[in-house]
């Protein structure tokens, strides 16, 4: 028996385009988790000429007047008085983003595997499940312990484009999970 098989031996006539759809929910999926991590727009507002924008590990300001533009580390000595738990929130929810996005990982490799027949097994669907409710836990998560401090009593904030990514991936990997779970593919458990 031949180690390598042609592509026409692996793809078989059972396996739709859900599969296909599934791998590329995920893929989507992790893409915007990463971007959603690494961006500082969790909480956005803005009062007169100055915008506020806050992410998981830093927040901003930006005053258009002077066109100045101030970027920080929640970790920084004088950051403690204004954003109090700012810190702690993006904390939490980098937890839950990281861990999602490497379980989503995880599942895009387990999708590959079982849609060439190397690997047939339930564990994909599962991990696409399980990272999509750990990233809308997360950004839920974040949103809750996100507190408005007092010094942003009279900005609007509201949860900004990266938020929304993260709440988008995870429904995405939900849906990755739903395509695969309808998939007519035979696995095993």
């Amino acid at each position: 028996m031949p180690i390598r098989r042609k592509f026409s031996e692996i793809k078989n006539s059972d396996q739709g385009n859900l599969d296909l759809t599934s791998i590329g929910l995920v893929l989507g999926a992790v893409l915007v988790l990463f971007v959603s991590l690494f961006t500082t727009s969790w909480m956005t507002g803005s009062e007169d000429d100055t915008s506020y924008y806050f992410g998981l590990y830093g927040m901003g300001y930006r005053v258009e007047a002077e066109e100045f533009t101030f970027t920080g580390d929640y970790s920084e000595p004088d950051a403690g008085e204004i954003v109090e738990d700012a810190g702690s929130a993006g904390t939490a929810g980098a937890i839950f983003l990281w861990i999602a996005a490497i379980v989503a990982t995880a599942s895009l490799i387990l999708l590959c595997l079982n849609n060439i027949g190397v690997y047939t097994s339930k564990y994909g669907m599962i991990a696409a499940f399980a990272s999509g409710g750990l990233a809308i836990l997360g950004a839920v998560i974040w949103l809750i312990m996100f507190s408005k401090t007092s010094f942003f009593e009279v900005v609007d904030l509201s949860p900004g484009i990266s938020f929304y990514l993260a709440i988008i991936g995870g429904l995405s990997c939900i849906g990755a999970g739903a395509c695969d779970l309808m998939s007519d593919r035979k696995q095993k458990v």
